[in-house]
């Protein structure tokens, strides 16, 4: 596994050292190196965010490199000056080109690697399929206890995590079994050998677990959870070394070349994605028909397939219909019905019509039947750990596993669908149960003339809900008009000297709203001159106000109705001078709403001075 990267790596270091002692061209040392950064995503994995990162480390290195050395170069004078400035711009720009790029083209799910275009993937046909063995896990007549003793101890597992023996993603008229190349919307579905670290594009918890192993566990299949990161054997005896086991990283499943020990204890850390199946989900889309074995069961599913829902819930209707009419046998417990081993074709059409069987019949035909809905499908064993950290023969289980329009796939959960055989039901046809179910939804969803009655009573009526929004945020938007405009109304309601000096703060805020830069503590001349320059209107205005302010008398009503009046007009040459964006602006700016006082007293001088 590490011959690749360490000769990749002693090959670029090796020409690009050489280079740079031979070559008085900056950027030549830089060639080889850029194609062994090529040659490593191609290599890679499928994770466009590892890449990125690893490109735009690899380009502002390079482009810090060029810069110096081209900064030494003697035949260019005063090169090394602004070297660093180089470097840095040039990083800089041609860094952000790259996340640009990157941003506009988006997560490339098909990005070319040739990781999965080489080779055909581990052969896993010819190791054990622990669905079609699944009777091993039940009780048999020659060993009552066997469902009773631990497989696997667990530490670090999350109780409501399950660990996964396999995960069977291909059907071919006889078993559900696993294969390469079986996955839609990715290559790297191959069973491949692996390091201790794994690359994984899933997002979700992250786990570090030690599984030890048991003396019945007898598999050459590795028990994981989610999508590994990483896997070492640590046991003292370990027989098993990591060359030898082959991973799927689309699946999750792994097998080991020679069966697992007792003494193959390990350690791994994994990513576990979401797994709750939303019913309003949509189906991953796909080209043609899924598992076209599975075709026997079209007709059988041509009621499922009329009814007006979603192709999810569609599957969700039908695991219902098997856990009401079906009924779970292993057929070892005396009086039990006798149930045949597989899930060939013709177990699975007996199946349809008298759903009698363990794990393997249920999980089998739902998965074959949801893919044949148009739901992509596939069949999990493994199990939840029990007590004392253990997972015992008795709680190993087989579930499905569905893939929803943004490609993860989410549990169908085995109880969802395993039979409980309810009498008063287990007689009913699929037209029979799906009609009633049509009747439960119409007896949830109200008539149109229920509604009606309802919102003429008031009963239950949410609609005053989208007009207090509304009505919020109208508002919201009319707060800091309606603020001014009270504020304006108040100043020009008092008397006397307040009247005006009130109209002259009222002249000033609406400048200050406008973008003009009036300093708040200067004397009233000097800010008529920040907004009307030399001007000798504005300049009068402010040196009357000054006279009205401190003279003998105090204004009578009419002097400060005419002062208002040469202040509205000043205010309209104001806004006159600005643009009608710029108009629009000013009446929900919040710069004359700010507190006069603080601003005064940043100035240094109080704000009764300024009267």
């Amino acid at each position: 596994m590490l011959v690749l990267p360490f000769t990749l790596g002693y090959l670029g270091g090796a020409a690009g050292t050489w280079l740079a002692l031979r070559s008085r061209r900056a950027a030549t040392p830089v060639v080889p190196l850029f194609l062994v950064l090529v040659l490593c995503v191609l290599f890679g994995t499928e994770d466009t965010a590892a890449v990125l990162l690893k490109s735009l480390f690899f380009v502002a290195v390079a482009l810090w490199w060029i810069a110096i050395r081209a900064g030494e170069n003697p035949a260019v004078d005063h090169a090394h000056r602004g070297a660093v400035a180089r470097a840095t711009v040039s990083a800089a720009v041609v860094g952000s080109v790259v996340v640009l790029a990157t941003v506009a083209v988006g997560d490339v799910a098909d990005r070319l690697v040739l990781r999965g275009m080489l080779g055909t993937g581990y052969d896993v046909g010819r190791l054990d399929n622990p669905l079609t063995d699944f009777g091993q896990f039940r009780d048999d007549d020659a060993d009552k206890s066997m469902a009773l003793k631990p497989l696997l101890t667990l530490r670090g597992l999350p109780r409501r995590v399950p660990i996964r023996f396999l995960v069977l993603d291909t059907y071919d008229g006889v078993e559900w079994s696993p294969g390469n190349d079986t996955v839609l919307g990715t290559r790297e579905d191959r069973f491949q050998q692996l390091g201790e670290r794994v690359g994984t594009s899933a997002v979700g918890r992250e786990i570090a677990v030690r599984v030890d192993l048991r003396k019945l566990w007898n598999s050459d299949w590795l028990p994981l959870a989610g999508y590994l990161t990483s896997l070492d054997f640590d046991g003292p005896d370990a027989r098993s070394p990591l060359a030898d086991v082959r991973y799927n990283p689309a699946t999750g499943s792994a097998a080991v070349a020679g069966e697992l020990g007792r003494a193959d204890d390990y350690r791994f850390t994994a990513v576990v994605p979401p797994t709750r199946l939303p019913r309003d989900a949509e189906p991953f889309a796909h080209p043609g028909d899924l598992q076209p074995e599975g075709e026997f069961l079209d007709d059988y599913l041509e009621p499922w397939r009329r009814e007006p829902v979603t192709p999810i819930e569609r599957v969700l209707l039908l695991a219902e219909y098997l856990k009401v009419t079906g009924y779970y046998s292993d057929g070892a417990a005396i009086g039990e019905t006798e149930v045949p081993r597989g899930h060939s074709k013709e177990a699975l059409a007996a199946f349809a019509f008298a759903p009698v069987g363990n794990d393997e019949q249920y999980a089998a035909f739902l998965a074959l039947a949801a893919n044949r809905l148009g739901v992509p499908a596939r069949v999990v064993v493994g199990a939840y750990q029990g007590e004392r950290r253990q997972v015992r023969a008795a709680d190993v289980e087989a579930w499905v596993e569905v893939q929803i329009a943004d490609g993860t796939w989410r549990v169908v959960p085995a109880h969802a669908f395993i039979g409980t055989q309810d009498p008063a039901l287990a007689a009913q046809t699929p037209e029979e149960f799906l009609e009633r179910k049509k009747k439960e939804r119409e007896r949830e969803e109200p008539e149109p003339e229920q509604e009606a009655d309802r919102a003429a009573d008031g009963d239950g009526d949410l609609g005053w809900v989208p007009a207090a929004g509304a009505g919020a945020a109208l508002l919201l938007v009319a707060a800091v008009p309606l603020t001014k405009w009270l504020r304006r109304r108040r100043r020009r309601s008092r008397a006397g000297v307040a009247a005006v000096v009130g109209g002259w703060r009222e002249l000033v805020d609406s400048a200050r709203d406008l973008g003009y830069d009036v300093p708040v503590a200067a004397p009233r001349p000097d800010q008529a001159r920040a907004w009307a320059g030399a001007e000798p209107a504005a300049v009068a205005l402010a040196e009357r106000t000054d006279a009205l302010t401190f003279g003998p008398l105090a204004p009578d009503r009419a002097v400060t109705d005419d002062y208002w009046d040469r202040v509205r007009r000043e205010r309209r040459l104001l806004a006159a001078d600005r643009s009608a964006l710029r108009r629009l602006r000013a009446r929900w700016s919040l710069a004359s709403l700010r507190g006069r006082g603080d601003r005064a007293r940043r100035a240094g001088r109080p704000d009764r001075l300024r009267r």
